[in-house]
Protein backbone atom coordinates (compact mmCIF):
# COMPACT_ATOMS: atom_id res chain seq x y z
CA UNK A 1 0.00 0.00 0.00
CA UNK A 2 1.14 3.46 -0.92
CA UNK A 3 1.64 5.96 2.11
CA UNK A 4 -0.51 8.68 0.01
CA UNK A 5 -3.36 6.30 0.24
CA UNK A 6 -6.08 7.57 2.21
CA UNK A 7 -8.49 5.81 4.99
CA UNK A 8 -12.00 6.06 4.30
CA UNK A 9 -13.55 5.02 7.97
CA UNK A 10 -16.44 7.22 8.83
CA UNK A 11 -14.59 8.29 12.25
CA UNK A 12 -11.29 9.60 10.50
CA UNK A 13 -12.38 10.61 6.85
CA UNK A 14 -9.66 11.00 4.49
CA UNK A 15 -7.03 10.43 6.42
CA UNK A 16 -3.79 9.71 5.11
CA UNK A 17 -2.92 5.92 5.92
CA UNK A 18 0.41 7.06 6.87
CA UNK A 19 -1.18 9.42 9.78
CA UNK A 20 -2.52 5.88 10.97
CA UNK A 21 -0.90 5.32 14.81
CA UNK A 22 -1.44 1.59 14.48
CA UNK A 23 -0.76 1.35 10.74
CA UNK A 24 3.04 2.90 11.49
CA UNK A 25 3.39 1.31 14.49
CA UNK A 26 2.42 -1.77 12.15
CA UNK A 27 3.97 -1.42 9.54
CA UNK A 28 7.11 -0.38 11.90
CA UNK A 29 6.95 -3.41 13.85
CA UNK A 30 7.57 -5.86 10.79
CA UNK A 31 10.59 -3.60 9.54
CA UNK A 32 12.29 -3.97 12.35
CA UNK A 33 11.50 -8.34 12.85
CA UNK A 34 13.09 -8.71 9.54
CA UNK A 35 16.00 -6.51 10.12
CA UNK A 36 16.22 -8.27 13.74
CA UNK A 37 15.73 -11.48 11.70
CA UNK A 38 18.58 -10.81 9.47
CA UNK A 39 21.17 -9.92 12.32
CA UNK A 40 20.72 -12.93 14.14
CA UNK A 41 20.81 -15.23 10.69
CA UNK A 42 24.11 -13.81 9.98
CA UNK A 43 25.21 -13.92 14.10
CA UNK A 44 24.47 -16.98 15.64
CA UNK A 45 22.24 -18.73 13.74
CA UNK A 46 18.86 -17.91 15.70
CA UNK A 47 15.49 -17.79 14.61
CA UNK A 48 13.74 -14.12 16.00
CA UNK A 49 11.20 -16.33 18.02
CA UNK A 50 14.45 -18.33 19.75
CA UNK A 51 16.22 -15.08 20.68
CA UNK A 52 13.10 -13.37 22.16
CA UNK A 53 13.06 -16.63 24.43
CA UNK A 54 16.62 -17.06 25.24
CA UNK A 55 17.02 -13.30 26.38
CA UNK A 56 14.19 -14.31 28.81
CA UNK A 57 15.75 -17.66 30.02
CA UNK A 58 18.93 -15.58 29.75
CA UNK A 59 17.62 -13.35 32.48
CA UNK A 60 15.18 -15.15 34.72
CA UNK A 61 16.92 -17.89 36.76
CA UNK A 62 13.52 -19.69 36.87
CA UNK A 63 12.34 -19.51 33.73
CA UNK A 64 8.75 -20.85 32.78
CA UNK A 65 6.65 -20.86 29.36
CA UNK A 66 4.49 -18.91 31.15
CA UNK A 67 6.75 -16.56 32.27
CA UNK A 68 8.06 -16.01 28.67
CA UNK A 69 5.10 -15.82 27.30
CA UNK A 70 3.72 -12.82 29.93
CA UNK A 71 7.37 -11.01 29.52
CA UNK A 72 7.25 -11.28 25.69
CA UNK A 73 3.59 -11.06 25.37
CA UNK A 74 3.75 -13.67 22.28
CA UNK A 75 1.18 -16.12 22.76
CA UNK A 76 1.43 -19.25 25.02
CA UNK A 77 0.98 -21.74 22.15
CA UNK A 78 3.85 -20.40 20.16
CA UNK A 79 6.24 -20.01 23.03
CA UNK A 80 5.40 -23.86 23.54
CA UNK A 81 6.42 -24.44 20.12
CA UNK A 82 9.68 -22.70 20.15
CA UNK A 83 10.03 -24.04 23.49
CA UNK A 84 9.24 -27.65 22.45
CA UNK A 85 11.64 -27.56 18.98
CA UNK A 86 14.58 -26.05 21.34
CA UNK A 87 14.49 -28.83 23.71
CA UNK A 88 14.39 -31.06 20.61
CA UNK A 89 17.19 -29.35 18.60
CA UNK A 90 19.42 -29.57 22.26
CA UNK A 91 18.70 -25.37 22.56
CA UNK A 92 17.22 -25.49 26.10
CA UNK A 93 17.14 -28.37 28.78
CA UNK A 94 14.18 -28.49 30.72
CA UNK A 95 13.51 -29.55 34.65
CA UNK A 96 10.25 -30.05 36.21
CA UNK A 97 10.39 -27.56 38.76
CA UNK A 98 10.97 -29.25 42.15
CA UNK A 99 7.41 -28.85 44.07
CA UNK A 100 5.60 -27.39 41.39
CA UNK A 101 5.37 -30.29 39.10
CA UNK A 102 3.09 -28.67 36.81
CA UNK A 103 5.91 -26.19 35.85
CA UNK A 104 8.96 -26.74 34.02
CA UNK A 105 12.09 -24.73 34.47
CA UNK A 106 14.00 -23.74 31.30
CA UNK A 107 17.79 -23.50 31.05
CA UNK A 108 19.95 -23.19 27.94
CA UNK A 109 22.53 -25.40 26.79
CA UNK A 110 26.18 -25.12 26.15
CA UNK A 111 24.86 -24.93 22.29
CA UNK A 112 22.38 -22.56 22.75
CA UNK A 113 24.63 -20.30 25.32
CA UNK A 114 27.22 -19.89 22.54
CA UNK A 115 24.87 -19.48 20.15
CA UNK A 116 23.23 -16.40 22.05
CA UNK A 117 26.81 -15.00 22.96
CA UNK A 118 27.50 -15.00 19.04
CA UNK A 119 24.49 -12.80 18.78
CA UNK A 120 24.45 -10.84 21.47
CA UNK A 121 27.07 -8.08 20.43
CA UNK A 122 25.18 -7.18 16.91
CA UNK A 123 22.18 -7.14 19.05
CA UNK A 124 23.45 -4.73 21.43
CA UNK A 125 25.05 -2.58 18.92
CA UNK A 126 21.72 -2.44 17.06
CA UNK A 127 19.98 -1.82 20.08
CA UNK A 128 22.69 1.31 20.94
CA UNK A 129 22.49 2.47 17.78
CA UNK A 130 18.68 3.20 18.11
CA UNK A 131 19.15 4.50 21.25
CA UNK A 132 21.32 7.28 19.94
CA UNK A 133 19.28 7.59 16.68
CA UNK A 134 16.99 10.20 18.57
CA UNK A 135 17.94 12.97 20.58
CA UNK A 136 16.91 12.12 24.72
CA UNK A 137 14.35 14.23 24.61
CA UNK A 138 12.44 12.83 21.75
CA UNK A 139 13.65 9.35 22.70
CA UNK A 140 11.47 9.83 26.46
CA UNK A 141 9.25 11.64 24.57
CA UNK A 142 8.78 8.38 22.20
CA UNK A 143 8.81 6.19 25.55
CA UNK A 144 6.17 8.51 27.25
CA UNK A 145 4.11 7.86 24.06
CA UNK A 146 4.63 4.12 24.28
CA UNK A 147 3.59 3.94 27.63
CA UNK A 148 0.80 5.45 26.85
CA UNK A 149 -0.66 3.39 23.97
CA UNK A 150 -0.15 0.30 25.84
CA UNK A 151 -2.27 1.27 28.31
CA UNK A 152 -4.87 1.97 25.45
CA UNK A 153 -4.58 -1.57 24.51
CA UNK A 154 -6.95 -2.10 27.85
CA UNK A 155 -9.43 -0.54 26.31
CA UNK A 156 -12.36 -2.33 24.05
CA UNK A 157 -14.84 1.08 24.38
CA UNK A 158 -13.57 4.55 23.21
CA UNK A 159 -15.51 7.20 24.30
CA UNK A 160 -16.12 10.17 22.03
Amino acid sequence: MEDSVEYSAQAQPDVPLNRLVTYRIARLHAKLNSQATRILKENGKLTLMQWRVLVIVNATEDATHSKIATKTQIDGGQISRCVKSMIAADLLSAEVHPTDHRQVNLRMTPKSTAMFQQALPAMRKRQSYFGKALPKEQHDVLITAFDTLDAMTELSVFPD
